[in-house]
């Protein structure tokens, strides 16, 4: 865990917010890039994961999370906080990328994480 710390101090301020949901929520990677921020829901202390950003051959595309499995996971408090700072600082901004494979139908709505992000349109 403190390797993971250090890192996450150490990166910059905009990237951060991929460790600390990372850590905090136990999601993979490709979980995080694929947040949006109709998946946080702050009431209820939850973070709905429902796609992911994978690529093949450095083209990115969404797909389903690990074992096809849309899941809700804990939102803990200090992550939560964080996740508001991060978008009062770094607004979401629309994002499109096919979906299923890299030349599948595309999707859009607006992104929250460092990396790209959206809504499939389906």
């Amino acid at each position: 865990m403190g390797a993971a710390l250090r890192v996450r101090d150490a990166i910059s301020e905009r990237n951060r917010i991929a460790v600390v949901v990372g850590l905090g929520c136990g999601l993979r990677q490709g979980e995080v890039f694929g947040l949006s921020p109709e998946g946080i829901d702050y009431e209820r202390g939850l973070l709905h994961v429902r796609r992911q950003v994978q690529a093949i051959l450095g083209r990115l595309y969404f797909a389903l999370p690990k074992g096809k499995k849309i899941r809700a996971v804990d939102l803990p408090p200090s992550v939560a906080d964080e996740l508001k700072r991060h978008i009062a600082a770094f607004p979401p901004v629309e994002v499109e990328l096919p979906w299923g494979k890299p030349e599948g139908e595309r999707g859009s709505s607006p992104c929250s994480s460092p990396r790209a992000s959206a809504t499939p349109s389906r």
